[in-house]
């Protein structure tokens, strides 16, 4: 296990959207100062149960008609796959895999953030999905991060990417 910290770039998370970080996040090991990103949590394939634990936990939390934010991620792919469970919802993702999921799925409305795709990640980021951003509000975000900090919060190592979770949880 290596510890993510150091080259992070943190992002402020507004108050009213840290409750669904929480949630999603909350299969992970807590520390007094900061959250290393294991191999568990790195990989689709991993921690699985845990991550269909949480996933079963945010879609209770998302209303009929709501607007939602889905981040990039394998904990907010496995919500996405639950999201046939409500109705008339708008989703608003950056990630490539999410999006193909919830074409599938009726009464769902998909919008696919603009942007650059990052490479290996199969998301976008950039100045053109944060344009689409602003003309936007929503109701709820469900955001993935790499570690979590008592003292700087969410975190992610990529600066454009921080960039981008930084606008998804402002609007």
């Amino acid at each position: 296990k290596r510890s993510i910290w150091p080259s992070s770039m943190p992002w402020t998370v507004p108050k009213s959207t840290m409750w669904a970080l929480v949630v999603l996040a909350s299969t992970w090991p807590l520390l007094p100062r900061r959250v290393s990103v294991s191999a568990m949590v790195k990989t689709t394939g991993s921690a699985t149960a845990e991550k269909k634990r949480v996933a079963e936990r945010a879609v209770e939390l998302i209303e009929d008609g709501d607007t939602i934010i889905l981040d990039t991620g394998t904990t907010t792919l496995e919500l996405a796959r639950l999201m046939g469970r409500r109705r008339n919802v708008t989703v608003v993702t950056n990630d490539i895999t999410i999006a193909a999921v919830l074409e599938e799925i009726e009464n769902i409305h998909t919008i696919f953030m603009g942007g650059v795709v990052r490479k290996g990640f199969h998301c976008t980021v950039g100045a053109a999905g944060k344009a689409m951003l602003e003309r936007l509000t929503v109701d709820k975000a469900f955001m993935g991060v790499n570690a979590l900090s008592f003292e700087k919060g969410a975190t992610t190592p990529d600066l454009q990417h921080a960039d981008t979770k930084r606008m998804m949880t402002s609007i």
